[in-house]
């Protein structure tokens, strides 16, 4: 069964603050945890912004683990939006 929030906006937005702040902290694993979970939502809710904001996010995170590969393949997906 589905839940509205699989398809909130909002929800995603909540959980990409929560991974930005982990990411702050370098609780990298949990941080991308909570980044994913966020795009998969975005990704769900069809919410273009949301979506540009969750894959820059997650740019910034694999920015912050040194994975410069992954963050501008992020980032340049978050520009294609």
């Amino acid at each position: 069964m589905e839940l509205l929030a699989d398809r909130d906006p909002e929800e995603a937005r909540k959980l990409l603050g929560l991974a930005l702040t982990l990411t702050s902290l370098g609780r990298f694993v949990e941080a991308r945890s909570h980044a994913l979970q966020a795009l998969r939502i975005a990704e769900r809710a069809d919410h273009p912004f949301t979506l540009a904001e969750t894959l820059t996010g997650i740019g910034g995170l694999s920015l912050a683990q040194g994975d410069y590969d992954a963050s501008i393949e992020a980032l340049e997906r978050a520009r294609r939006r």
